[in-house]
């Protein structure tokens, strides 16, 4: 919230009106373009400081938090799955084996598939008048066909 509340103050951008009538360079459009390109006043580097120390760990923490359940929460759903599928294989001791998991049926290519496909969506959507088609193939060929 801190981070959105700091972006939303610090970007009215540039030759917004002041209360004088005139046009004046104010704080800035895009973190990037203040902190590499320049331009932008001594007055608002406290604010883009402050944009990237709330942004960036925030941005981090995204990775720490699915790091952290795929590191706890994957082998405990692993581990119940493989239990039942123990206990079914029990009480049908008369019929044929089943099997019920194949942990190669869903890899990484199949993960970034997804995630490509999310993409293109997202990118669709909110570019709906701008659409890349060369993009969109490129990431589900280019990118996941040859892995």
């Amino acid at each position: 919230l801190l981070l959105n509340l700091n972006v939303v103050m610090s970007s009215y951008g540039e030759n917004s009106e002041t209360q004088k009538g005139g046009k004046e360079d104010l704080g800035y459009n895009s973190a990037f373009h203040a902190a590499f390109v320049g331009g932008m006043k001594k007055e608002y580097r406290t604010s883009l400081l402050l944009t990237f120390i709330l942004g960036v760990p925030n941005f981090l923490g995204y990775f720490f938090i699915m790091a952290f359940m795929g590191i706890t929460e994957v082998p405990i759903i692993i581990r119940l799955i493989d239990n039942t599928v123990k206990e079914k294989k029990i009480e049908a001791t008369n019929e044929a084996d089943v099997i019920y998991r194949d942990p190669g049926a869903f890899t990484w290519w199949g993960v970034t598939l997804v995630f490509n496909i999310v993409f293109i969506i997202q990118h669709q959507a909110a570019y709906p008048n701008d659409r890349q088609p060369t993009l969109y193939l490129f990431l589900v060929f280019g990118i996941n066909l040859p892995w």
